[in-house]
């Protein structure tokens, strides 16, 4: 069975940016993108698995603050 792929317009969209920024990247830094897949057509896809995984590396995780007992932030009444 056939996974599903992506081609660099539907990357495009995933990733807000313009089809031809992907095709430029491809060429010029292919290490900035997901592992992608070179047809013998010179067609590029991605595999959507590939592009999930290489989303979820860059996941930045935002943890809630914290008040340390030397915040000095308030205004003591």
């Amino acid at each position: 069975m056939m996974k599903p792929t992506l081609d660099a317009k539907q990357r495009a969209e995933v990733l807000h940016l313009k089809a031809h920024t992907v095709t430029d990247y491809v060429l010029a830094h292919p290490e900035w993108l997901p592992p992608f897949v070179r047809l013998p057509s010179g067609k590029t896809l991605w595999l959507e698995e590939d592009v999930q995984a290489w989303l979820d590396e860059r996941r930045i995780k935002v943890l809630p603050p914290q008040q340390s007992p030397t915040d000095f932030s308030h205004k003591w009444c």
